[in-house]
């Protein structure tokens, strides 16, 4: 019997992770295993990626004690499913696809002797996690896991794991470097869940600064409100849309500039990966995982979020000197070859029989 690899989605909500999912399951011969359906498995489906579907558990994070007690149910009812799935013995190893799916696979895999890769794309020290929850994932890794794949360095250092690992960027869609040139006229963008840490309070603010100076220009916010961020936005002096949830490419191909702010150090930053693909000038922060392949006054310019004089000097200077914004957009956009999915995936394959065996 062929013994197949597992990628693990323990979600389906429409994330980087999950939409990369069907090309790395893709390149390493994989099946996806999902938590429920969603714009992962279509696209599984539609590559020729096997798909299980699996039920879907709580996805939040608790506030109360019994929505507590309820998430610790759900990680002992999908250990119980994950652990009867790998009693048959037909899997080579399991890659959970994000950090978080550890929870899932971490006793299972160790009981039924599965080698267990974790796919770690969010910051461990310096990031937004509180310490207790690192020192948790940091213990079942060290435990459980027979390797690590990181997103950038940045990530493989905040976490300091004596486990074999490699760093591997979260691929871009084809369609992101398909996109075809269109009038730039749409304003600045931001793209990514509205947060405290995001940063679109800050680029209000740099951006009411300018309108204060005279400047005139839009912006549009590309995501929402999740796991109940209490964060309120300044108001305004300026045009702002808030696009909720919607497809990043349909305003990255069309806007004049993307910001990037968050104020917390991002571990690799795939709106801008997405953004340099397309082509859209770009503004982003001095600090994360980005600060690996973008180049401050090259391919694009960088500021401290945290000062909005800082950031509004950047922001005006890329909307002012539009050939500028244009050559660093076509250096971006050359960094951003190597994350296309042949390219970014191909080092997977070889690690994982390295590291777990044929």
């Amino acid at each position: 019997m062929t013994r197949r690899t597992v990628l693990y989605c323990h979600t389906s909500r429409p994330g980087g992770a999950e939409l990369a999912a069907p090309a790395l399951a893709s390149s390493i011969g994989a099946e996806i295993w999902s938590r429920g359906e969603g714009l992962t498995t279509r696209y599984a489906t539609a590559i020729g990626v096997p798909v299980s579907v699996l039920r879907q558990i709580s996805d939040r994070r608790p506030s109360s004690l019994r929505e507590r007690f309820n998430a610790v149910l759900s990680v002992v009812t999908a250990q119980a499913e994950v652990s009867r799935l790998l009693r048959r013995r037909t899997h080579s190893k399991v890659i959970s696809n994000t950090l978080q799916g550890v929870l899932h696979l971490g006793i299972p895999a160790r009981l039924r002797r599965v080698p267990l890769i974790v796919y770690v794309r969010d910051l461990g020290d310096g990031g937004n996690r509180p310490m207790f929850e690192v020192l948790v994932y940091r213990f079942l890794l060290a435990v459980c896991a027979r390797g690590v794949i990181f997103n950038s360095e940045t990530t493989r250092d905040s976490w300091r794991l004596r486990l074999p690992s490699i760093v591997i960027p979260t691929a871009v869609d084809e369609r992101y470097f398909a996109a075809p040139a269109r009038d730039r006229n749409g304003g600045v963008i931001m793209v990514g869940r509205i947060a405290r840490w995001k940063g679109q309070a800050e680029v209000i603010s740099a951006m009411n600064a300018l309108a204060d100076s005279g400047f005139s220009t839009s912006l549009t916010i590309v995501g929402e409100k999740t796991f109940d961020d209490n964060v309120g936005l300044p108001e305004a002096r300026f045009p702002v849309h808030l696009a909720g949830f919607s497809d990043p490419l349909d305003y990255l191909s069309s806007g004049e500039l993307l910001v990037h702010a968050s104020t917390t150090p991002e571990p690799f930053g795939q709106v801008l990966a997405q953004a340099a693909a397309v082509g859209i000038p770009i503004v982003c922060a001095d600090r994360g995982g980005q600060t690996e392949w973008l180049t401050h006054n090259a391919s694009c310019l960088m500021a401290d979020p945290t000062r909005v004089d800082e950031l509004a000097s950047a922001i005006g200077e890329a909307l002012s000197d539009r050939l500028g914004a244009e050559e660093r957009a076509v250096e971006a956009r050359s960094k951003a070859q190597m994350f296309r999915a042949e390219v970014a995936y191909e080092p997977v394959g070889k690690w994982l029989e390295e590291v777990c065996g044929r």
